[in-house]
């Protein structure tokens, strides 16, 4: 289940100065979905790369200062070598985004040695918004028309 974002955070690898920082966030910030993201952490800002595990606790770091708890962090990238393997190695639900699924290998990222563990899988981050807007249309339709009863049910 994709449960409903209560918060958006992005965390910006490789931007190599302060001015492509800014153009990016603002960019971010004024995307077609119009998402204004409650915060932005780059390699920059951490002051390592990733698979450093020094990305992923500094995040989490700051996610618990704005009270996200680990266990509703749902890590979504491509990357097996870079994401994913760092993800499971901090116990954080992750979903794959699988772009090369028509093609063999993994592209111009490093094997990850054994195949890391993911919690969803889609073919692209569109494929992720589908599902993730059918399951949160079905819960708020399950909450607006509860389960009726029969009026002897309820003598």
């Amino acid at each position: 289940m994709i449960a409903e974002a209560k918060g958006r955070v992005v965390d910006v690898d490789k931007l190599d100065s302060l001015v492509v920082r800014r153009q990016r966030v603002l960019w971010l910030q004024q995307s077609k979905a119009g998402v204004a993201f409650d915060a932005i952490y780059t390699a920059e800002d951490i002051g390592s790369y990733k698979p450093s595990l020094r990305n992923f606790e500094y995040m989490l770091e700051k996610l618990g200062g704005l009270n996200v708890a680990k266990e509703v962090v749902l890590h979504t990238a491509e990357s097996m070598f870079h994401d994913h393997r760092p993800a499971n190695e901090l116990g954080l639900k992750s979903c794959w985004i699988y772009r090369r699924h028509a093609d063999q290998g993994f592209g111009a990222t490093m094997h990850p040695g054994g195949m890391p563990h993911y919690d969803f899988r889609f073919t692209s981050m569109a494929e992720l918004a589908k599902a993730h807007h059918r399951n949160f249309t079905a819960n708020a339709i399950r909450i607006a028309q509860p389960e009726r009863r029969d009026d002897a049910e309820l003598k």
